[in-house]
């Protein structure tokens, strides 16, 4: 009976340091880039070594080796980027009210190719190198979804006009098929590889949902404040596990 009780003390006390270790503080931001406030991260899922962090004051980070270091560099003096997604090693994107950038070497240097007459810019997600979306608009001004198929030197535009639901973020699977993209408190789907959209379901009151994560059935929107834009003391997730038709809701305050 001794012995069992020790390994069970063992088993709980290593259990307590895996959950103590789990999350470790990253030391190695630059200077000049310690104490910004940071809005999205990406990994790329084929070599995860490699990854990248966007925020305010149009700064980046990236890594090339999962982590332990990163190096900064910046698009837009004092603008927000609030979306990044590197479809290789090399080439990826950026976007937020700075506008939309496009880097080829890894995120070390960024090229503006901000669709003329954008405005409320937001996130970005892109199927390859070159065949992605971007969203603007914003909760008094109407939906627009801009698809480029040649890296952002030319762009389509899709616009509607839904009241009051800002676009912030979407999933393209296919270049002529699904794809999803979340507004405050909708959800919208396109079947044409993002050159056309509508709303699909409603997730609840239309509060400010921030990104969209989708495994086959299963949604989650954390959202933000009690209005459109964000503004409001509360904030939460949303989660469905049947395609949207039923959601449930938990604040976090």
């Amino acid at each position: 009976m001794k012995k069992i009780t020790y390994i069970l003390l063992f088993i709980i006390l290593s259990a307590m340091q895996l959950k103590a270790d789990y999350w470790q503080k990253v030391e190695s931001i630059p200077p000049a880039y310690k104490g910004n406030y940071w809005l999205d991260i990406y990994f790329l899922p084929s070599n995860p070594d490699f990854g990248w962090v966007c925020g305010f004051n149009g700064m980046t980070l990236r890594t090339t080796d999962g982590g332990q270091n990163w190096l900064g560099s910046s698009v837009s003096i004092a603008a927000n980027l609030e979306s990044i997604h590197f479809p290789t090693q090399n080439v990826g994107y950026t976007s937020g009210n700075a506008g939309v950038y496009k880097s080829i070497d890894g995120g070390a240097t960024w090229t503006n190719i901000t669709p003329a007459g954008a405005a409320g810019v937001w996130g970005n997600y892109f199927f390859d190198k070159d065949y992605g979306v971007v969203l603007a608009g914003g909760c008094q001004f109407g939906q627009d979804f801009y698809r480029t198929t040649n890296g952002g030197v030319t762009w389509d535009l899709f616009s509607v006009n839904v009241g009051e639901t800002g676009l912030t973020d979407a999933i393209i699977y296919e270049k002529d098929g699904l794809g999803y993209a979340v507004s405050s408190g909708e959800l919208w789907i396109t079947l044409d590889g993002g050159r056309t959209w509508a709303l699909h379901k409603d997730s609840g009151t239309d509060v400010w949902q921030e990104e969209i994560t989708n495994i086959g059935n299963s949604f989650l929107f954390p959202y933000a404040g009690t209005t459109c834009g964000g503004q409001g003391a509360d904030g939460g997730m949303r989660f469905s596990t049947d395609g949207g038709d039923t959601w449930k809701q938990y604040s976090t305050g």
